[in-house]
């Protein structure tokens, strides 16, 4: 995959691997399979390619991103909240 400013939904694929990485060093016991904490790192690469947040940073966008979460996911914000910020900032092309 050539490298990017910032990704596209297109592209969460191309991080399937680091993503099960992330869920393993960090969520692996959380009661929770992969194949569920794939759906919140889905969202949380979706914030980071959304154009409309293209050069918002995250404090500025976690407020928005908790509430379209918890309307689809009531009181999950908290445990997932990690996973949707790291996804978020792979899309953005903050993390190696």
């Amino acid at each position: 995959m050539r490298q990017r400013e910032t990704g596209s939904v297109d592209d969460f694929d191309g991080y399937d691997a680091d993503f099960r990485s992330h869920y393993q060093e960090n969520y692996a016991t959380s009661g929770y399979a992969y194949d569920q904490y794939n759906q919140v790192y889905r969202y949380g690469y979706s914030l980071g390619a959304d154009q409309r947040y293209r050069n918002s940073e995250w404090d500025v966008i976690e407020r928005e991103a908790n509430r379209a979460w918890e309307e689809r996911n009531p009181g999950t914000w908290e445990q997932f909240k990690g996973a949707i910020q790291y996804a978020w900032a792979k899309a953005r092309g903050h993390m190696a």
